[in-house]
């Protein structure tokens, strides 16, 4: 099931009121990364003054706000931030769209985290968003992940260009990664689209036209992530967002690349399953013509037999035949040459 982003409970509720029932995620936990070209510093706090104390403007200030179970210190860390309250709704919001907001002095970044489970091969969707204002970045995500384990790595190393960077920067990477996964999520659709074809034509089952559909219904989640994205990132490319420092535009013009072929690589597999479709159709069908073919040719085959029947299980008085002493095996024989003779008519002609 494809979720739409509506939540039952916001019915009749006052815009940015978080009194609403969000599906909740992990425990929240919040780290405080600090990094410039010469220092990092990497500490777990657990109030939102440790982080507005915390916070240097010589340094890159990423603040990583992970689960959302505790939504009462999210709002407070966001009401310190002077983030609006239809926003911070936003940020809680796990089926919200991705979008790009930019407002008088911060900009937000709303996108998914694609991944696929491996239990039950179905994709998990995780929700990202992401806060700038000057050289402080925080990233809201719905739940713990492991995806942004490679970049903290590579912050903890020297001569790293990330530590050379702003914060801006920092938030293409954390993007860019999250776009390059999407390739991974793809091809394990494409994989599963190769596995499928492989099976429809070793085995002509009726059970290939739910695995084509669970695939759609991915690929549906998948597109749903992506093409909104891919139209908000238009908005950097046309200088629009005065948050992004031009020396960074270019590498979300990269990002912008990937998103491109990640759409053309969706209406591809589009148009697989849609052949795969047919052939499954097709398949259906000509096993309906085989079983038809078989049972024509065995009526074909008794007919001659149930007319001879017919007449002899009549019960009239006078039949010169039935007193005739070979009238039994007479009868049989024309029984038996009769299907006989229509059998190897219809083999002749290739019917079967």
């Amino acid at each position: 099931m494809i979720r739409t982003g509506f939540i039952k409970g916001k019915i009749g509720a006052p815009p940015g009121d978080l009194g609403v029932s969000y599906p909740k995620g992990s425990p929240t936990r919040i780290e405080y990364i600090q990094y410039n070209k010469y220092i990092i510093e990497d500490q777990f706090v657990e109030t939102p003054e440790q982080i507005i104390e915390g916070i240097k403007p010589e340094t890159v200030n990423w603040i990583r706000v992970m689960g959302f179970e505790n939504i009462e210190l999210i709002n407070d860390l966001c009401t310190r931030l002077e983030i609006d309250p239809l926003n911070v709704e936003d940020i809680l919001n796990p089926y919200h769209l991705p979008k790009i907001e930019q407002h008088k002095d911060y900009l937000l970044f709303f996108l998914n985290i694609l991944m696929p489970d491996k239990k039950n091969g179905k994709i998990e969707r995780i929700h990202v968003s992401y806060f700038l204002k000057d050289n402080t970045l925080i990233s809201f995500t719905e739940k713990e992940h492991r995806l942004f384990d490679e970049i903290i790595e590579r912050l903890k190393r020297e001569n790293n260009r990330i530590r050379e960077k702003k914060a801006d920067y920092l938030l293409y990477r954390l993007v860019d990664i999250i776009v390059d996964h999407y390739f991974y999520v793809i091809e394990n659709i494409e994989d599963k689209i190769d596995e499928t074809e492989v099976s429809l034509l070793q085995n002509l089952s009726d059970s290939h036209v739910s695995s084509i559909i669970e695939i759609k219904k991915q690929l549906a989640s998948v597109k749903r992530s992506i093409t909104p994205l891919l139209e908000e990132l238009r908005m950097i490319n046309k200088d629009e967002l005065t948050m992004i420092d031009r020396q960074t535009i270019p590498f979300f013009n990269d990002v912008f690349d990937h998103l491109k072929q990640h759409v053309l690589a969706i209406d591809n597999i589009h148009d697989l399953l849609a052949n795969l479709m047919d052939v499954q159709m097709a398949n259906i069908s000509n096993r309906m013509n085989e079983v038809m073919k078989t049972l024509t040719v065995i009526t074909s085959i008794f007919i001659p037999l149930t007319l001879f029947t017919g007449i002899y299980g009549m019960n009239f008085q006078y039949m010169p035949e039935l007193g005739w002493k070979w009238a039994y095996p007479v009868f049989w024989l024309i029984l038996v040459g009769s299907g006989l003779t229509m059998w190897l008519v219809m083999r002749k002609r290739k019917w079967f």
